[in-house]
């Protein structure tokens, strides 16, 4: 059993208009379940509450993707691989930052709850700029105290980590920018809503394609 799970909240809100669709659209055409929370906690920066949902969803699920608000899947005609010996699954981004693993679209297996539970411990990240991305990516070894940041000694997750293609997350800031993009990711963005308007255009194509 595998699902997909999202929120958009306060000004994230309208980003759900372009990017919940295609979600829809790929959960029913892949059999995925599809969670989307309404409301979430106050104590912490939004980012934060997508860790208490995984770890629950993670308790009924063998597979949960969780994807940003701020994303849009322009082409999901084929599921996200992810090879059976690996415990979560996303793309890292090479950019002036460095090399980062990016949690905006991150697939996740059971044995990633007990990562969950520490990565929601790490308050020293609560108002960091990646806030629960650094403290899952902290597990895996890297050291972003300055940028760019580095891998330091690798970890036993970060050898459970599939590292997928960027066309499954594309950063505008990618070197170089991948040219066959799945999922687009309008994070850096000047006009977040306008660029997502533009891919769910683009999405319709292959949206047309799921029967009703």
């Amino acid at each position: 059993m595998k699902a997909i799970a999202t929120f958009g909240v306060g000004a994230c809100e309208p980003q759900l208009e372009y990017s919940l669709p295609t979600f829809k659209a790929f959960a029913k055409r892949h059999g995925y379940d599809l969670y989307k929370l309404d409301e979430i906690g106050k104590a912490r920066h939004p980012m934060w509450y997508k860790i208490p949902l995984l770890i629950d969803l993670l308790k009924d699920y063998d597979e949960v993707l969780w994807l940003d608000s701020d994303v849009v899947i322009v082409d999901g005609r084929d599921d996200i691989p992810f090879p059976a010996d690996y415990w979560q699954a996303m793309v890292f981004h090479h950019t002036g930052d460095g090399e980062v693993p990016n949690t905006g679209v991150w697939y996740l297996r059971k044995p990633m709850v007990e990562y969950l539970e520490i990565a929601w411990t790490k308050t020293q990240y609560l108002n960091s700029w990646w806030r629960d991305q650094s403290a899952i990516i902290c597990q895996m070894g890297y050291v972003d105290k300055a940028r760019p940041i580095y891998l330091g000694e690798p970890t036993e997750l970060y050898n459970r980590t599939y590292q997928l293609d960027n066309n499954w997350n594309v950063h505008c800031w990618d070197v170089p920018i991948p040219d066959k993009p799945r999922i687009q990711h309008a994070t850096m963005h000047e006009n977040i809503l306008g660029k997502m308007a533009e891919w769910y255009q683009q999405a319709k194509e292959w949206m047309n394609e799921v029967p009703d």
